[in-house]
C-alpha cells in the first residue's frame, strides 16, 4: 500500500503536464545500493580534473547541477525533478544516469520510482513462499 500511495502522489506532481496521455513509469528496485552511494564531492573533483571533466560535464549547467523537470524521481520521502542528491545524504544513485537516458529518449515526462527490496517484499502476496514478509520487513 505504501508503494501504491507513493506512486499516486508522484503522479499527482506531474499531472498538469500529463493531460490525458499516459507517461512512462520506470521502477528501479534493489537493495542498499539502489539508495545511491556515490559521493557528490567525488564528481565535483572529477569535474575539475582535465582527464575526467568531459565525462561529467553533461550533469552541470554552469556552476550548478543540472535539474531535469521532465524526469521525476520518487524515492522514500523524496520526490522531485531529476538532479543530484536522491541517494544517501550527499550522494547519488543509479537514477541520475538512468534518468538522463530515459529523459532524452522520451518526448513526454517520465516518472522513475526507486524502491528498496524491503518495499517490494511487503507488497508480495502472502502465498508466495520465497517473498513472505518477515521481520524486519513490515
Amino acid at each position: 500500500m505504501q508503494l501504491e500511495s507513493s506512486l499516486l502522489l508522484s503522479l499527482s506532481m506531474i499531472a498538469p503536464a500529463l493531460a490525458a496521455d499516459p507517461i512512462p513509469v520506470y521502477v528501479l528496485a534493489g537493495q542498499s545500493n539502489m539508495e545511491g552511494k556515490a559521493r557528490i564531492e567525488v564528481m565535483e573533483r572529477q569535474l575539475l580534473e582535465e582527464a575526467t571533466a568531459a565525462r561529467y560535464a553533461h550533469l552541470r549547467d554552469g556552476d550548478e547541477w543540472l535539474v531535469r523537470e521532465d524526469v521525476i524521481i520518487d524515492f522514500l520521502d523524496r520526490r522531485g525533478p531529476l538532479t543530484v542528491g536522491y541517494g544517501s545524504p550527499g550522494r547519488i544513485g543509479p537514477e541520475l544516469g538512468f534518468g538522463r537516458v530515459v529523459g532524452d529518449h522520451h518526448d513526454e515526462p517520465v516518472l522513475i520510482r526507486e524502491c528498496l527490496l524491503s518495499e517490494l517484499i511487503t507488497l508480495s502476496p502472502p502465498t508466495t513462499p520465497t517473498l513472505t514478509p518477515t521481520p524486519p520487513y513490515h
